[in-house]
């Protein structure tokens, strides 16, 4: 169960995280951008073109990470359909074999 709630917040922290870079980079680059075209204007028209890819590859990298948390949105299981050992936090490694596994089991080896 803390695993689905560990997928569930971290998928919400990568988005947060993902936009607030985003944020903070593509403010830099216009801040970068408007102080060049400022002090040069001659070169205005270079430096906006300049800018606005840079502006597209900040946002690309918010557009796959929010196609990633999707992605991730797809794997949090149903929690109406869990069992209740799942529930409890039991996993394979500490669950009893079905009873055909611990016949064989106590079987005596030939050699």
């Amino acid at each position: 169960m803390f695993a689905i709630q560990g997928l569930a917040l971290g998928i919400g922290i990568a988005m947060g995280f993902a936009v607030l870079g985003a944020g903070i980079g593509q403010g830099l680059a216009a801040n970068g951008a408007l102080n060049g075209m400022a002090r040069q204007p001659s070169f205005a028209g270079k430096i906006q073109t300049g800018m606005f890819i840079a502006l597209a590859f900040v946002e690309s990298l918010v557009i796959f990470t929010m196609i990633f948390c999707f992605m991730l949105v797809g794997k949090i299981p149903d929690t109406t359909k869990l069992t209740p050992e799942q529930i409890a936090g039991k996993t394979a490694m500490n669950q009893e074999a079905p009873a055909k596994f611990q016949a064989n089991m106590a079987a005596p080896v030939r050699q």
